[in-house]
């Protein structure tokens, strides 16, 4: 009880993952940020060594404009993974954005992984999001890509 009276130590990481959805999409952000753990700051890179880092969320963000909407997305994010229990608990619309969040992710394997679990699900909102990996420099990443493409893809990156 005491703790919902206590400020959110992490309520600007929030607000700025917030503004990487649309509005509309407020609700189902806000149970995926009820999973992510903010407050570990140790995380793992690609090679299994863990280290602290300042921030859990890069500062510079992809600022785009989504069907009239201003959004700003993180360059990068360092979240540990949700545990599977808390995973299965999603919605499959809060699962998209819990792995739009991951492709973001400093580590170029989980990246790819959430990539993979998006499948071809590709609504609007999700498009900025796969759309900054073509610039990336990891050939698995292109490669899923290139095997994902159809037509509805296409369409959206066009927007």
């Amino acid at each position: 009880m005491l703790n919902r009276l206590l400020p959110d130590p992490y309520k600007k990481q929030k607000q700025q993952l917030r503004g990487a959805f649309p509005k509309m999409l407020e609700p189902e952000v806000n149970a995926v940020l009820a999973i992510l753990p903010f407050s570990q700051k140790k995380v793992k890179d690609g090679y299994g060594q863990v280290y602290e880092v300042p921030s859990l969320i890069h500062k510079d963000t992809h600022t785009i404009q989504l069907a009239g909407e201003m959004l700003s997305i993180p360059c990068r994010v360092y979240f540990n993974e949700p545990n599977q229990e808390q995973l299965v608990s999603l919605t499959k619309v809060q699962q998209l954005i819990l792995h739009c969040i991951y492709l973001k992710h400093h580590n170029g394997f989980i990246r790819q992984q959430h990539l993979e679990q998006l499948g071809l699900r590709y609504e609007y909102w999700i498009t900025p999001f796969v759309f900054q990996l073509l610039g990336e420099y990891i050939p698995e990443i292109m490669e899923v890509i290139y095997h994902q493409l159809n037509d509805q893809l296409l369409d959206n990156f066009q927007q």
